[in-house]
This record gives C-alpha cells, structure tokens and sequence, in this order.
C-alpha cells in the first residue's frame, strides 16, 4: 500500500512500514489517510475519533464547514436532508477503495437530528 507516494514524513513512513511487515493496513493507513483529507479540507471542523480499532474506526463531527455553509446557503431546510454526507461517505469510500480494504460506512447520528455526525466504519478484510 503506497497512497502517498513519495510525500511522506518520518510518521507516514513508520505507519506503512508496520502496515506492510503485519499485514494489517486497517485502521492506521485508512486513519492517516482520512486524517490528511479531513484538515487540509476542512481544518475548522471540530471532530474526534471514538473508536479506533482492528475492526472499526468511528468519528464524531460536532461542527462541520460544509453543513454549515449549506445552512448558510441553501437554508436550514435543505442542509437537514444532510446532502453533506455524501461527501463523507465518498471520502471514505476513496481512502478504503484505494486501500483494497472491504469497509462499509455508516452514519449513527446527524447533525440536523443530532446535533453531532457519528460516522462509522467496520472493516472486514
């Protein structure tokens, strides 16, 4: 697995090193992947993982740039139907199509209903 070339720090390259010597890419590659994606996208969101692990890695996002421009645009009626979710969930299916990994990805709570995203991610390759 090579997804960032050769554009890789000390961190990156202990991350696919260990990746390569188990076997086991999931969940730090896809990790350091969606982390890359995520600040340099949108690094005013507030978010943290809640799990991290050999089978799932799960998020919460308590604010999120893109639903709050879309209130701010389309109106709070039309940023309820949470068309933001399909930017998370093509994201993730990117990082986990480039990866080789089989994830489904989930989302267990919205922003509109909750006032918070959780998106979840079980790994089963």
């Amino acid at each position: 697995c090579n997804e960032e070339g050769e554009h890789r720090d000390r961190m990156a390259e202990t991350i696919y090193d260990i990746a390569e010597k188990t076997g086991h890419i999931f969940p730090s590659v896809p990790q350091r992947l969606f982390e890359i994606s995520m600040h340099a996208l949108r690094p005013d969101d507030e978010w943290i993982y809640r799990e991290v692990s050999a089978n799932a890695i799960v998020y919460e996002v308590k604010k999120c740039e893109i639903y709050d421009k879309l209130c701010e645009t389309a109106g709070e009626k039309e940023a309820k139907k949470m068309p933001c979710w399909n930017f998370c969930r093509c994201l993730s299916d990117e990082i986990y199509g480039k990866t080789g990994l089989r994830v489904k990805v989930s989302m267990e709570k919205s922003l509109a209903e909750d006032h918070r995203c959780v998106v979840r991610a079980d790994c089963y390759s």
